[in-house]
This record gives structure tokens, C-alpha cells and sequence, in this order.
């Protein structure tokens, strides 16, 4: 038998399908029970660090909304776990953070160290040349501690191995040839202090093959 009933919400005709069916569709289904519904977010947009957001709306009851691009979804309150600052959060939010920088700061502080070194996507094999030095990866070594610096130059390491000590950051390392990145135990020489770029006249070669100024 074919009933026809009128919808309790929006007053429509229709035909039931099922006995237990009350309202003419689900859209007006779940719009009346929402309204019978009390708020549960209905704080000032002022007061939440995500309340500006234009898919994030209020309605006449103070109930926040978020509106996708077919539907809208009931926002709850959290207070982030960074700042801890209240943010609107819906279903479709997959973090207990109300920004971007509080998620990176979350993110980072969960999978500190992770990305160092040999995880990182920029790792090239732990040496590096900058400004014609080479640099070589070496976390522990005590002029990297207390900074974020995890490389050391390579002449510095080779004339610590010569001398079986650690240099002092006042103490530096001279190439004899100029040649930047030479650096065989022969080529450096020591210095107590800062010492000026280039060669002394006597290591100075007048050409590739030149002779003159060696010492036998």
C-alpha cells in the first residue's frame, strides 16, 4: 500500500518508502535534527586561532560550521597542542594543531633527528666543498657542539690527526700551495694564529711544471 506523508521539515508531500522513513529526504533529516541540536562550538571567531577562515561560518545559534564545496560539517573547539590556543576542528582536520607552523613545530618535535645526516633527502655523502674547502661530516667533534654545525673542514681534521690533539679555535691550518682542497699532510702547515690568504714568494710557482723555488 502507498502511503503519502507530509515532511515534518519542510512540509513537503511525498511518498514513504519505507515505514520507518519520516522526512522526504536526508538532507532534510539531518537539518532538523542539527537544529534541535545545541551548540557546541560557540565561541567568538576572534577568540580562535582559526576563526577568520572563510569556510568556517556561524550560524544563529552561535554553532560553528565548515563548509566544503558540497557540503558543511560541524566544527568542534580543541586547544592546540603547541600554543594551546582554541582552533575549530572538524572531522576532516587530521591533527590536534591550529596552524601550519604549530603542525611543522609537532611534526618535528615527534620525529626529532629522524632527518639528520644520512636520512636527510640533501645528504651527499658527508663532504662537501664551500668556497674551494672541503668540509666532512662530523657531528661529534667537539667545535660542533652546542651549535647546529655538523661539519668540520678536512684540513683541520687531517692536522688533528698529525699532531694527535684537537686544534684551538685560535689556531689555523695553512695550505702551502693555495690550492684549496690539496689536503695531504706535506701541504698544510700550522699556524698559532689567523693567517693571511695566498702563498709565501718561495712556494709561489711560475708555471704547472715549475721547478724553481722546490726544496730538496
Amino acid at each position: 500500500m502507498v502511503t503519502r506523508t507530509r515532511c515534518p521539515w519542510c512540509g513537503k508531500l511525498f511518498t514513504k518508502g519505507e515505514a520507518a522513513q519520516v522526512y522526504c529526504s536526508h538532507s532534510c533529516a539531518a537539518t532538523h535534527r542539527h537544529s534541535n541540536r545545541e551548540p557546541i562550538a560557540t565561541m567568538a571567531a576572534g577568540e580562535l586561532a582559526n576563526g577568520e577562515n572563510p569556510r568556517y561560518r556561524q550560524d544563529e545559534h552561535g554553532q560553528w560550521w565548515y563548509y566544503g564545496s558540497t557540503q558543511r560539517t560541524r566544527a568542534r573547539i580543541k586547544n592546540c597542542v603547541i600554543c594551546e590556543r582554541p582552533f575549530l576542528w572538524t572531522a576532516f582536520h587530521h591533527n590536534d594543531t591550529c596552524s601550519q607552523s604549530c603542525g611543522q613545530k609537532s611534526f618535528h618535535g615527534k620525529h626529532k633527528g629522524e632527518f639528520l645526516g644520512s636520512n636527510s633527502w640533501r645528504w651527499k655523502g658527508g663532504r662537501q666543498v664551500r668556497r674551494g674547502y672541503v668540509f666532512i661530516h662530523q657531528p661529534t667533534h667537539p667545535s660542533c657542539q652546542g651549535n647546529k654545525r655538523a661539519y668540520v673542514a678536512e684540513h683541520r681534521l687531517v692536522m688533528e690527526a698529525q699532531l694527535g690533539r684537537y686544534l684551538e679555535s685560535r689556531e689555523t691550518v695553512h695550505h702551502k700551495n693555495g690550492v684549496r682542497d690539496d689536503n695531504r699532510p706535506e701541504n698544510l702547515e700550522l699556524w698559532g694564529k689567523s693567517h693571511p690568504p695566498g702563498q709565501r714568494v718561495n712556494e709561489q710557482k711560475h708555471c704547472p711544471t715549475c721547478t724553481c723555488w722546490d726544496t730538496k
